[in-house]
């Protein structure tokens, strides 16, 4: 009796043995699956995401907010995120020209009261102007500032200077490289067919602009629309290296409280091309890695001459200098 006993307990330990091998060769397994589990888990998380703005904004704007910018810097913030559609509407006049400029991870559209994208930065046709605004990627927070000029056609005696900062010594290219040497293009005398007015608004229209430019999301786009673009200028922001490049890989851009045409001082078609001798106000802050940069931030009025060219027909900037 007792050899039995004995033998049923050996039997049952040796069950238990077994047991126990068989739960630990499939806790082994399985604890040597996770890594495949993480590895998957972690793929989900970094798939890449768009890191560009839509051509159309995905939503549409319900309920808009009316602003009045006319003449005025109105600045808005909030937060935002990818199923939101914020918008702002305001009234403008054509030939109006308007001056905004906002944050990273922001996407903003124009609409023309006739339903279009606005092009550049100069108002078509009178009317209710839509600013449609998206998060890029997420909920982040968005600041966003617009005011509407009025274009500058007046003759000096009548363009009011604001007062300056005479101790600002900003050069607007010094953090870019050295520019290149063009020579001008040759243009018939006969054909120069530019008014005064024009050549203003032209040389308004580019600094109204500068803020899209040369501040976030840096689109080229007023460039292309404004200068020529197989002259200097253009060249030297939109190339390697250039002033748009070196911004971006300093982590670095500017916001222009405001960019224009103080006054004007002469404006001939005499020579090989036209050519606007104005003086331009900026009000221009350079932020950085490390944040404002007060050496080349600051107010100025600083007077130059623009050289204007023909390109497919419409009158462009071919470059610039410091005037006399």
């Amino acid at each position: 009796m007792l050899k039995e006993a004995e033998k049923f307990y050996l039997s049952l330990k040796d069950l238990r043995v077994g047991y126990f091998l068989v739960f630990l060769f499939f806790g082994l397994c399985s604890c040597e699956s996770l890594p495949d589990i993480s590895q998957i888990s972690n793929t989900t998380v970094t798939r890449n995401s768009n890191t560009q703005c839509p051509n159309t904004p995905p939503g549409s704007l319900t309920n808009p907010q009316q602003i009045n910018i006319d003449g005025q810097t109105v600045q808005k913030t909030g937060r935002i995120s990818s199923s939101d559609d914020i918008g702002f509407v305001f009234q403008g006049k054509q030939g109006q020209t308007l001056s905004y400029s906002y944050n990273d991870k922001l996407c903003v559209w124009i609409y023309t009261p006739d339903n279009k994208l606005l092009s550049g930065v100069e108002l078509p046709i009178n009317g209710t102007y839509a600013v449609h605004l998206a998060s890029l990627k997420g909920t982040t927070t968005f600041e966003i500032e617009m005011k509407l000029s009025d274009s500058v056609s007046a003759p000096i005696s009548q363009v009011a200077v604001p007062p300056v900062s005479n101790s600002n010594n900003f050069q607007p290219s010094s953090p870019y490289p050295i520019p290149q040497t063009y020579s001008s293009p040759s243009q018939s005398r006969s054909r120069v067919n530019l008014s005064q007015d024009e050549a203003v608004r032209l040389v308004n229209n580019w600094l109204s602009s500068k803020n899209r430019v040369f501040a976030h999301p840096f689109d080229t786009t007023p460039a292309r629309q404004y200068l020529y673009t197989s002259g200097p200028l253009y060249t030297d922001i939109t190339k390697t290296g250039g002033s748009v490049d070196w911004l971006r890989g300093n982590n670095s851009y500017y916001k222009y409280k405001e960019s224009r045409i103080a006054s004007i001082i002469s404006f001939s078609v005499s020579g090989a091309q036209p050519e606007l001798t104005v003086s331009v106000y900026e009000d221009r802050t350079l932020y950085g890695p490390n944040g404002i940069d007060y050496k080349q931030s600051g107010t100025s009025t600083r007077s130059y001459s623009y050289s204007l060219i023909q390109e497919n027909g419409n009158w462009k900037i071919f470059d610039y200098r410091k005037a006399n």
